[in-house]
């Protein structure tokens, strides 16, 4: 049996497309990528994972919170 999980952004009552992956981190970091790519309206294969969750947070405007993406 293959599991799937699905997570997904939801900011100010928008709800951004799912991630989907194999585990719930990965789903996660593939909603947030989902969301980023949203929101600066460009294609989610130019986000250099590893600046996603600084680039996220300085988007909402606030500090990284450690575990906040994983």
């Amino acid at each position: 049996m293959i599991y799937e999980f699905e997570s997904y952004f939801l900011v100010d009552d928008i709800q951004f497309p799912q991630g989907i992956a194999k585990n719930k981190k990965d789903a996660r970091s593939a909603a947030a990528r989902q969301a980023l790519a949203c929101l600066l309206d460009i294609n989610e294969e130019q986000i250099n994972p590893e600046y996603l969750g600084r680039m996220i947070c300085f988007i909402l405007g606030r500090y990284p919170v450690m575990g906040l993406l994983g």
